[in-house]
């Protein structure tokens, strides 16, 4: 490996020791004489030196991780007394409120999203829990702990100027109108398509998992290609220059990104896509590999918790592994497969991703589906006209247009939810299998071992523009 891969990998790797004990904080005072020693290696011995930089990647990601991590000193000192928190509540979580980003308080259901709070309560350390982990839950967000209100609570209402606070409002009235507009099913399916965050009914969300559709669901990659050849294409035909159009197209990214959310997945995809932009702009040619494990550091260095602990962020890099290392070099094996309608692409994206993720399924979650490798042939294509055409009816609810895209988007919601209720009842296309640690990482290596023969095998898939986000 030639370049920054091998360092982008080491400070990963880093991450990923420290992820095996979590919670245990290592002394700055240790990982200081560790960096000195490997400074000194670097200048006693020269011909050391590339591997002495990958240990100093590798000291600077498990540092990156050690540093989230609240000392013991700090932990006493918060925990001994009353103290007032105050600031803004960026995110309700159940029957938390998060305040100032680092506090889960309890008693703040009536108070709106993005409000500033002033509170005063007696904080505990986020207790360790079997079955669901409410302690790793907290943590990877950042939160370490918690506290019940008392009555004395200051309140005041967002900020005008707060953005966030306006595209939630914008939202929340879009979500209204939907669910007006279509019946409950097929509304949660339209909102999940445009923005995330659909409220399914049990059996719903079973159907869709089963099926294997629940990416479409999840605001991702094929979200954010959307609005990006969408808004590139029309901002061209308008009569924008392709300069001027790539600032603006990163202008609606960004915006997108606000109004959905900041998920590992929609940041992975936007970040990605703007990077894809970006060498096309410049005239480069964007290395895939490079692309994804830069967008992945990126990320954890932001939040270095995510490599191991978020399935969001896990199975959107997998996925995009897959996309990458299977996914292009079977469309040369797949020659048979018509390309009309972009049939051969679909066929080997669906089966790229789906190899990748479905381990991870397992061992997370319990269960498999290979039912998304024939639903997907169907649902994928249709992604783009149910956005353009729910979004307008939602938008536009009378009138001539207004009607046509409301059937329009009511007629291509109920093909995706008929496929996914006939796939989910198909004997043998899913069901419930639970992978110990051992076999997961058996199967990852086999699956990286053979797209390693398959680099070598075609070559080219890699010297060539990325076109995928």
């Amino acid at each position: 490996m030639v370049g920054p891969i091998p360092f982008l990998i080491a400070f990963l790797f880093g991450i990923l020791i420290h992820s095996i004990f979590p919670y245990e904080r290592i002394s700055e005072i240790i990982l200081v004489h560790i960096f000195l020693f490997i400074i000194f290696l670097v200048w006693r011995f020269t011909l050391l030196r590339r591997v002495c930089l990958v240990l100093l990647c590798i000291l600077f990601g498990f540092w990156r991780f050690n540093i989230t991590i609240p000392s013991v000193a700090s932990q006493a000192q918060l925990t001994e007394k009353e103290v007032i928190i105050e600031g803004i509540v960026s995110k309700k979580l159940s029957f938390w409120s998060i305040v100032d980003g680092r506090f889960a308080v309890r008693g703040l259901q009536k108070i709106t999203p993005y409000s500033f709070v002033r509170v005063t309560c007696q904080l505990d350390k986020i207790p360790f829990s079997s079955g669901f982990d409410r302690r790793l839950w907290f943590a990877r967000q950042g939160i370490w702990f918690e506290c019940t209100s008392n009555n004395e609570v200051y309140v005041r209402l967002p900020d005008r100027w707060n953005v966030f606070s306006y595209l939630r409002h914008v939202r929340d009235v879009l979500s209204t109108k939907i669910r007006d507009l279509f019946e409950a099913s097929r509304a949660e399916l339209l909102i999940g398509m445009l923005y995330g965050s659909p409220d399914f009914l049990p059996d719903d969300l079973e159907i869709f998992r089963r099926s294997g559709l629940m990416h479409l669901v999840a605001v991702s990659g094929s979200n954010i290609s959307i609005v990006v050849i969408a808004s590139f294409t029309i901002l061209l035909r308008i009569g924008f220059r392709r300069r001027h159009a790539f600032w603006l197209t990163t202008l609606s990214v960004m915006t997108y990104v606000c109004f959905v959310g900041f998920s590992a997945s929609v940041l992975r995809a936007a970040l990605m896509a703007w990077l894809s932009l970006f060498g096309r702009d410049r005239g480069r040619i964007v290395h895939p590999v490079v692309l994804l494990l830069g967008c992945a550091v990126f990320l954890n260095l932001w939040n270095p918790w995510q490599l191991v602990f978020d399935p969001g962020f896990v199975l959107s890099f997998l996925a995009m592994i897959g996309l990458v290392g299977i996914a292009r070099p079977f469309q040369d094996i797949f020659y048979w497969i018509p390309k009309n309608a972009g049939l051969r692409e679909t066929v080997c994206m669906t089966f790229g991703a789906t190899m990748m993720t479905s381990p991870y399924l397992a061992y997370c979650f319990g269960q498999w589906s290979l039912a998304g490798m024939f639903t997907n042939l169907i649902a994928v294509p249709l992604v783009p006209w149910v956005m353009g055409s729910g979004a307008c009816a939602s938008v536009i609810d009378n009138g001539l247009i207004g009607n046509f895209c409301h059937q329009a988007a009511f007629g291509f919601l109920n093909i995706i939810y008929m496929i996914a209720r006939w796939s989910s009842v198909v004997p043998g296309l899913s069901g419930y299998i639970q992978f110990p640690l051992w076999m997961m990482l058996f199967v990852y290596f086999l699956l990286f071992g053979w797209m390693w023969h398959l680099k070598k095998s075609f070559p080219q898939v890699y010297s060539k523009s990325v076109y995928f986000f």
